[in-house]
C-alpha cells in the first residue's frame, strides 16, 4: 500500500473509530509481525519431524481479520498449548510460505512466488503454481492429510486436482462453493438473496462486481459438486450450516461430514452480570450494512427520545461512513477490537444488552459465544446458525421481518416498568 493511501485510510479510520481503537490496530499488527519472525527462516525441514496435517489459507493468519483467520490462530495457539505439531500453508510478501511447529521447534521455507495481493472473488488465480507449491509442502512436512481452511479466495479447479491425489479435508466456513459472494448479500439491494438459484438474477447481482460470464455461476456450482464428491471429509462449524449444503449439493454425503465448532480466543468473564433491565446496550459486530449498522442506527433514533437514559454502544471495525453515521446518532463507537477481546471489552463498558443484527444467515457466530462468555444477553433475528444456536446461550429470536422496528419494540417493552417481559 502506498503511503499517501495509508495515510488516507489512517485518518478514515481516526474520525470513524477513535484512537484507541487506531492503536489496537498498530499494536495487534506488531504482534501478528512478531509471531511471524519467531519462525526460523529454513531451507528444509527434518523428516524425522514429520507433521500429520497441513493445514491451507487463502491468506495470511490474522486474527485481526476475524473469521477463518481468527478461527485459525485459536486452532494453532490450541496445538501449541498441548505441545502437538503443526503445519500452516498461505501466501505472504510474494512468495508461498510453509511454517512448522514441532515440539518446540519453530521453521519458516519459502516456497514458490505467490500472487500478490487480495484475490478479486470470481477469478480463480491460475492452480497450477499454486496446486505444485501445496504439494512440495506436503511432501516437505511429511503430512498424511490436507485440511483446506474454507474455499473462499482459492482455485476450485486447483482443490480438485489436489482432491484427486491428495487426503484432503474440507473445512466450510460460510457459503463460497454456492457463490462468490460467501455471506449471500445480494447486490445492488443490499439484501439476503436467500440461495438464489435464478441463473440470471445471480448474473445481475455478480456483474454489480465483476465481469462473469452468464453461466459463471453454473459452472462454478458444478465445480463445487465435484469437489464435495472428491474430498474425503467435510467440516462445518454448525449443524445450520451443514443442512443447508446437503441441500444445496446432493454430491454431499453426511457419511462423510462431521460438524466441529471452531476454537474460541475468548475467556469468560467472572463476577460480571449485566442488570435488568437494559441500560448500556451495544451493537456488537462490524458496521457494515448487512451486519444490520444500519438497523441499529435506526433503533437508536426511535429510543433516544423516549428513553434518553439509556446508553448506546457500537463494537467492531466496519465501514468508516456507517460508524459516523452512529456516532451522529449518539452512538459511543468503540471501533475495533482484538480477536478474543470482547467478552472483557462488555464488561469494561457494563453493557447490559448485545443486539446481533445480521440481515443474512451466520455460518457459526462467534460473538454470540463471547457475549455468552460475559453472560450478556443478546437479540439476534430467526435465520442461520445464530437462531439455532441462540437460546441455549443466553439470546432471544426475533423474526427479521420485524426489522428495526421490531427490535425497538421488543427492547421498549422490556425496559418499561410496566412491561414483565425480560431478555
Amino acid at each position: 500500500m502506498n503511503p499517501l493511501r495509508s495515510a488516507r485510510l489512517a485518518f478514515d479510520l481516526l474520525t470513524a473509530e477513535g484512537p484507541a481503537a487506531l492503536a489496537r490496530r498498530a499494536v495487534d499488527r506488531l504482534i501478528e509481525q512478531a509471531d511471524r519472525n519467531s519462525f526460523t527462516s529454513r531451507q528444509e525441514w527434518p523428516r524425522e519431524a514429520a507433521i500429520p496435517t497441513l493445514y491451507v489459507l487463502a491468506t495470511p493468519p490474522s486474527p485481526r481479520l476475524g473469521g477463518v483467520q481468527a478461527q485459525l490462530v485459536a486452532r494453532r495457539a490450541r496445538e501449541r498449548a498441548a505441545g502437538r505439531p503443526f503445519a500452516l500453508f498461505y501466501p505472504w510478501a510474494g512468495r508461498y510460505r510453509l511454517e512448522l511447529e514441532h515440539g518446540g521447534d519453530r521453521a519458516a521455507l519459502d516456497l514458490a512466488p505467490a500472487p500478490v495481493g487480495p484475490i478479486e472473488a470470481p477469478a480463480e488465480p491460475e492452480p497450477g503454481p499454486w496446486v505444485r507449491a501445496i504439494r512440495d509442502a506436503f511432501a516437505r512436512c511429511g503430512a498424511e492429510s490436507l485440511r483446506i481452511e474454507g474455499a473462499a479466495g482459492l482455485p476450485l479447479t486447483g482443490l480438485l486436482e489436489l482432491s484427486a491425489v491428495l487426503p484432503l479435508t474440507l473445512a466450510i466456513h460460510d457459503f463460497a462453493l454456492f457463490c462468490p459472494r460467501p455471506h449471500l448479500v445480494e447486490e445492488p439491494d443490499g439484501g439476503f438473496c436467500r440461495w438464489s438459484r435464478d441463473l440470471l438474477r445471480c448474473t445481475i447481482c455478480l456483474t454489480q462486481s465483476w465481469p462473469v460470464a452468464p453461466d459463471y455461476q453454473a459452472l462454478r456450482r458444478t465445480l463445487a459438486s465435484r469437489l464435495l464428491r472428491g474430498c474425503e471429509h467435510a467440516v462445518f462449524p454448525s449443524s445450520f450450516l451443514l443442512h443447508s449444503h446437503l441441500e444445496l449439493f446432493s454430491t454431499l454425503d453426511a457419511v462423510r461430514c462431521r460438524i466441529e465448532a471452531p476454537p474460541l480466543l475468548a475467556r469468560p468473564i467472572p463476577g460480571y452480570r449485566p442488570q435488568k433491565p437494559p441500560r448500556r446496550i451495544a451493537f456488537v459486530g462490524a458496521a457494515k450494512a448487512f451486519k444490520g449498522a444500519d438497523l441499529f442506527a435506526e433503533i437508536v433514533v426511535d429510543l433516544v427520545p423516549r428513553h434518553p437514559e439509556i446508553e448506546w454502544h457500537a463494537f467492531g471495525g466496519g465501514e468508516a461512513e456507517l460508524q459516523k453515521k452512529l456516532r451522529a446518532a449518539g452512538v459511543e463507537v468503540h471501533g475495533y477490537y482484538r480477536a478474543g477481546t470482547l467478552p472483557a471489552q462488555l464488561a469494561r463498558h457494563r453493557i447490559d444488552l448485545a443486539l446481533l443484527l445480521s440481515i443474512v444467515p451466520e455460518s457459526y457466530g462467534l460473538t454470540l459465544d463471547e457475549c455468552a462468555l460475559a453472560r450478556v444477553p443478546f437479540l439476534t433475528f430467526d435465520l442461520g446458525a445464530q437462531a439455532e444456536r441462540a437460546a441455549g446461550l443466553g439470546g432471544a429470536v426475533l423474526p427479521l421481518a420485524e426489522g428495526a422496528a421490531g427490535v425497538a419494540g421488543r427492547i421498549a417493552e422490556t425496559i418499561s416498568p410496566e412491561s414483565t417481559q425480560r431478555l
